[in-house]
């Protein structure tokens, strides 16, 4: 039996979902008034792949912030196509580093100085104080300069499903100094 309560079909690759659903014990009892994101399909195995993968993941929470207005886990490492590439679910130390968004960093290790922590908050907390979906926003843009930073111009069927008041926040990412000392 399905429960979910939003669903969002990758532009690019119809066999893959990301979906809002009850979370739920063990057991498979559904936990009252609590919610995560899931990804259904397999993951990517090559990177550039892998990054537009995220991209579409930020823009169904964005999505599902819009159309829901409730509060939501993002699953984490758990749905990003770029961390299950690299088996950073079982931290081995140095993946991250392989990360196009590390090396986007300068080497910062993971997703850290990027919009994500910020992004995953909202997730979470945009709901209850009537806050704005920025930081989702800000973090698609972030990716989108990652993306365009190593591999050139987006696909139409992503750049297509990019919510247009999103759209030109790479521009804030890509001109950045990212020579400086971490």
């Amino acid at each position: 039996m399905t429960t979910y309560i939003f669903s969002y079909t990758h532009p690019m690759d119809k066999t893959i979902a990301f979906v809002i659903e009850p979370t739920r014990f063990s057991d498979g009892e559904i936990i009252e008034g609590q919610f995560d994101m899931k990804r259904y399909g397999d993951f990517p195995t090559e990177k550039s792949i892998a990054l537009l993968d995220s991209i579409v993941k930020w823009i169904a929470c964005y999505r599902a912030i819009e159309e829901l207005h409730i509060r939501f886990s993002n699953g984490n490492i758990s749905t990003c196509a770029l961390c299950n590439l690299w088996d950073i679910q079982h931290i081995i130390v140095g993946n991250c580093q392989k990360c196009p968004v590390a090396q986007f960093n300068n080497g910062w290790s993971g997703c850290m100085m990027s919009p994500y922590k910020k992004a995953s908050y909202e997730c979470l907390y945009v709901a209850l104080d009537k806050r704005t979906a920025d930081p989702i926003a800000d973090e698609i843009g972030f990716l989108i300069a990652v993306y365009r930073h190593f591999y050139g111009k987006l696909p139409n069927p992503i750049y297509n499903a990019i919510p247009r008041d999103v759209y030109c926040r790479w521009k804030n990412y890509e001109a950045r100094d990212r020579k400086g000392d971490k």
